[in-house]
């Protein structure tokens, strides 16, 4: 009933709507494991309950147009519940992206994502990345985040591909209690930054970007890229203006398999009263293979490998600082039910010494290996089962006085997914279509707003 109103309330809106899916589910998943509830404790012991519903709506035009739209809380309680509020908490998500084929040549999309509600030292992943090693210093930490990105691409000629981007990531914290906010000193910085609500400072990072494609040779291809960006914390508090170039070269060493290197330089500046004293000049560089390893009749596999060294800005404290990271995805198809997966990665900064302590006294976060194990059963076109394992350590610089990974979060977990829709076959529709029961499976990397800077 609900999916033939929305249907009849596009089309009226729309007549050139050829077609309006809708499509909901649930997803339970049950953790069991240690970890702590803030980057200052002990992991301890625990369950973790996660409920996550979600409906999504997609509508394709004969216009060439394809829309879609998705909302999904998440809820999430942990027993023994050791947080300073006793009860689950709640953080919504939702997105909305756009394809259109404007010409021949020519397509744009558009890309938008939010969140705004709870998390804790489980679930600030979601709202801050999964690549940000520091985690702000409290308990439950409340958040909006928001993104929103336009990519315009065209093929000029047969070699030659052009692409426009612009894209714009915010992020605030919403509770009024005052906790520390870490500024690193030798980072860029302009009046009182040292405190501020809800540990994590207010951010915006807008980005452009123009990138010219050309096709060298059959299997050879070579990318220029220019990026201007400005970021901003705390509203003028400290302000950045950047600009990167990078050069990348890509191959196709056969039909499903590629490879590609890559590099460049990071230049940044202080805005208006904000000043630095480092080098404003850093590397970038990165290599990836991507694409299909084996492909037999009884199983298939598929990987993507990568490694890079790049200038990254701090979510969850004020500074600017190179990283390298390492990062691996390998998927083993069982057909017709059965999918293995192998996600882990690791990060460092790549500096020589270690951030200043954290307000608590505390050595800073700059070291992280993540691992996640999914194993996903197809019980039919509406059901999912997993299980695997999950893990995470923390640590400060490897370059540090006492370097130990001493924050351990580990859990074995089993999830269960059902769910249904009104494209062909009952399939759902949009980011819940994605073969996977929990962001886990996905690397965390679905997750509205999620941090890519």
């Amino acid at each position: 009933m609900l999916s033939l109103a929305l249907t009849a309330a596009l089309f009226l809106a729309d007549p050139a709507a050829s077609r309006v899916d809708v499509s909901g589910g649930v997803s339970v998943e049950l953790r069991g494991g240690r970890a702590p509830v803030d980057p200052a404790s002990r992991p301890e012991w625990g369950i973790l309950t996660i409920l996550t519903p979600d409906v999504d709506m997609e509508v394709a035009t004969r216009r060439g147009t394809l829309l879609n739209f998705g909302y999904t809380p998440r809820v999430q309680y942990r027993s023994a519940n050791r947080l300073d509020i006793n009860r689950p908490i709640l953080l919504h998500q939702a997105y909305a992206t756009l394809a259109q084929q404007l010409d021949p040549r020519w397509v744009l999309g558009v890309n938008l994502g939010g969140s705004i509600g709870e998390a804790d030292y489980n679930s600030a992943p979601v709202v801050l990345g999964a690549d940000q090693a520091q985690l702000p210093d409290a308990q439950v930490l409340q958040i909006a985040a928001a993104s929103a990105s336009a990519r315009l691409d065209g093929r000029l000629t047969r070699r030659h591909t052009l692409g426009f981007l612009l894209d714009t990531v915010y992020r605030t914290p919403l509770d009024q209690a005052e906790t520390t906010i870490i500024v690193d000193p030798d980072a860029p910085t302009a009046g009182d930054d040292t405190n501020g609500p809800g540990g994590v400072p207010e951010q915006l990072n807008v980005e452009a970007g123009v990138a010219l494609n050309t096709r060298v040779t059959p299997v050879d291809g070579v990318e220029v890229s220019v990026r201007p960006g400005f970021f901003d914390y705390n509203q003028g508090g400290t302000q950045y203006a950047t600009v990167s170039g990078i050069a990348e070269w890509e191959r196709q060493i056969r039909p499903s398999l590629s490879t590609s290197v890559g590099g460049g330089v990071f230049y940044f500046t202080g805005v208006g009263e904000t000043r630095s004293e480092s080098i404003p000049v850093q590397p970038v560089a990165l290599t990836s293979v991507t694409g299909g390893l084996v492909r037999r009749a009884s199983y298939n596999v598929d990987a993507t490998l990568g490694a890079g060294v790049a200038p990254y800005f701090n979510r969850a404290r004020i500074s600017l600082d190179s990283r390298a990271t390492l990062s691996g995805n390998v998927a083993i198809n069982i057909p017709p039910r059965w999918t293995v997966r192998v996600i882990g990665a690791a990060l460092t900064n790549a500096t020589a010494e270690p951030l200043p302590d954290t307000g608590n006294g505390n050595p800073a976060t700059e070291t992280q290996m993540r691992l996640a194990l999914p194993v996903t059963y197809q019980i039919d076109e509406r059901q999912q089962f997993e299980f695997g394992f999950l893990g995470t350590v923390r640590g400060p610089h490897v370059q540090a006085d006492t370097f130990e990974f001493n924050q351990l979060e580990t859990w074995l977990y089993v999830a269960y997914r059902i769910g249904a829709g009104t494209a062909r076959g009952g399939q759902e529709v949009g980011q819940s279509g994605s073969g996977a029961v929990t962001r886990s499976a996905r690397g965390e990397a679905g997750a509205a707003a999620g941090g890519r800077r």
